[in-house]
């Protein structure tokens, strides 16, 4: 088969994700190490990180929604999430409807929620933010190297001659290859579809007999090449086997993303290693037509990352992965037109089995805006590199600091290995989310592991209901429960024709029931910090400030018939109850 030269070029210029030097991996490839692919893997405990970058910047607000916040519906009267559709978090954010998933992921304590995320000085340039963030520089500071590159030639200073079988990190969805650009070299491979990356090296692959190298000026360029063809063979071969040995236990959506973490998930399945895949998501520059396109973008991302997690843990490699997104910056907090511009702070998500799940900062403050009207951050971007980097790569603090250019404060993003009583997401505290998380497990939103459902029930029981979320509350406030007074007399409900009441009582601390449901629900609650929530046929309401129900709370639009009924007192024993 011939080849134009020009042919060729253009070829070789995507074998090389467009740069105009070797890339490391391709080097001395045929004599592999054993010991260099030893040193990898362990070094990282056999741990990998998996980059979602979301290309364009995306809209942190109509992702975790404020979605109390009067001032983000001023501010975006066209665009703004209906708070009636969110998915919550708390009584102040909550997910985007298309982001069930992730809404699963927080339920049992895999995801953490990193609100306001930024950088001193902002650049609202694509490109320029871009390469800040892989980069891992500061604002005002260019660096023609990727963090990832920096350290992993500092772990691996003789990574060019002696070149692992498995890659240093693995690159797909984009030619911008900053990230893994260090001084010697590409610490990584750039390659979309397995099976397409063996076809274009073995478009210019001559493995002919006549191999040989003429002694001419020309001799030594043409031997560079050959060297080039061999060794990209060989490793494309590689790849191809390890996705071949691979399987995907769950059909992906059909998206970009989707298809970019199948291909992953069937090469870890095959058995190759990496520390580090970087995938991208492009589509989040939502100048105009928001609502529709980011509520697309949503959807691909939930059901891209619902997929890949759920193949990886059908397959029990779940464990040794956790998934990380990223993005140049947020949008604007009001709308133009009907979209957004470029802006400041914005949320990034951490999810997997290790992660300890929950919301880290607070809600995005709409009021004080920086001098360019955009959010203000809270979190330096690296700190989530430092802190994923030494918590579960178990990088050690020098080499951290070296490769991200500074020391950055941790944020406890990964959980021990012990869950302490009501500790439901194992983050170290216990506080009003391990509440929330375990009363999504009442309602059944969500399933527990076994060492949540351990630590969830306080009261050893075998259950968790009521009694447990009363006895968190319980410890949360020190057991200052001082507006209820003890009360023998049983807890009477009042039922009227689709109408149940839940009267006042100077005992009850929390009640849950199962009812014969109707789509038309409707909760009537006017007592000051008691929630009342209901999913399907099960309702619950509890007090969160130890002050008993003052007011009655009325559910109509039912169809009545009550059952499975447990009421607490502020202790978390139950009360008796009548009908």
């Amino acid at each position: 088969m011939s080849i134009s030269r020009k042919n060729f070029l253009k070829q070789s210029s995507l074998l090389l994700g467009g740069s105009m030097f070797i890339p490391s991996w391709m080097q001395s490839i045929l004599s592999k190490n054993p010991t260099m692919v030893e040193r990898l893997r362990s070094e990282f405990n056999g741990r990998s990180i998996v980059i979602i970058n979301l290309s364009g910047g995306n809209d942190g607000l109509n992702t975790v929604v404020p979605y109390t916040n009067s001032q983000y519906y001023n501010l975006r009267p066209d665009l703004a999430i209906n708070a009636e559709t969110v998915l919550p978090i708390n009584d102040e954010l909550g997910f985007h409807p298309n982001l069930n998933a992730f809404a699963q992921f927080w339920n049992n304590g895999n995801l953490a929620v990193i609100e306001n995320v930024g950088y001193p000085d902002q650049n609202l340039s694509h490109f320029r933010s871009t390469d800040i963030w892989q980069s891992a520089s500061d604002s005002n500071e260019v660096l023609n190297t990727g963090w990832i590159a920096r350290l992993m030639e500092q772990l691996f200073p003789d990574y060019m001659t002696n070149v692992p079988e498995d890659p240093l990190s693995l690159l797909q969805g984009t030619s911008n290859n900053l990230l893994i650009r260090g001084e010697q070299g590409i610490t990584g491979i750039m390659v979309d579809d397995p099976s397409s990356f063996l076809d274009l090296v073995g478009y210019t692959y001559y493995g002919g007999a006549d191999n040989s190298v003429p002694d001419t000026f020309g001799g030594d360029e043409l031997s560079y090449i050959r060297s080039i063809d061999n060794t990209a063979m060989t490793y494309a071969e590689y790849i191809q086997n390890a996705a071949d040995n691979g399987i995907n236990s769950v059909e992906y959506p059909n998206s970009s993303l989707a298809s970019q973490l199948g291909a992953i998930a069937k090469l870890i399945s095959g058995g190759m290693y990496s520390p580090f895949y970087i995938v991208y998501h492009n589509g989040y520059d939502t100048h105009n037509d928001q609502s529709n396109r980011h509520n697309l973008l949503m959807t691909q991302l939930n059901g891209a990352l619902y997929s890949f997690y759920t193949d990886l843990t059908n397959q029990e490699l779940s464990q040794d992965l956790v998934m990380l997104t990223t993005s140049e910056f947020g949008r604007r907090p009001f709308q133009n037109g009907t979209g957004t511009d470029h802006g400041a702070a914005s949320v990034q998500f951490l999810m997997g089995d290790k992660v300890a799940g929950g919301l880290f900062g607070g809600p995005p403050d709409l009021v004080n805006v920086d001098q360019n009207n955009n959010l203000s951050y809270e979190f330096d971007f690296r700190q989530i590199f430092a802190s994923a980097l030494s918590q579960f790569l178990g990088v050690n603090d020098t080499i951290i600091s070296n490769t991200l250019n500074g020391d950055f404060e941790y944020l406890a993003l990964i959980t021990s290995e012990n869950y302490s009583s009501g500790d439901v997401n194992n983050d170290g505290s216990l506080n009003v989310i391990d509440i929330v998380i375990m009363v999504n497990y009442i309602l059944e939103y969500s399933e527990f592991t076994p060492e949540q459902f351990n630590a969830g029930d306080l009261n050893g029981d075998g259950e968790i209901n009521i009694l447990d979320v009363v006895e968190v509350v319980g410890i949360i406030l020190n057991n200052s429960f001082e507006g209820f007074v003890p009360n023998t007399s049983p807890y009477k409900i009042q039922i009227q024709q689709n109408e149940i009441v839940l009267p006042p009582h100077s005992n009850l601390a929390g009640i849950q029931f199962d009812i014969n449901t109707s789509k038309n629900i409707t909760i009537e609650n006017h007592n000051d910090n008691w929630v009342c929530r209901s999913n399907g046929s099960r309702v619950i309401a509890y007090s969160m400030d130890g002050n008993p129900i003052k007011q009655k709370i009325k559910i109509t639009g039912v169809n009545t018939g009550l059952r499975n009924i447990i009421s607490a007192n502020s202790s978390g024993k139950p009360i008796k109850h009548l009908i």
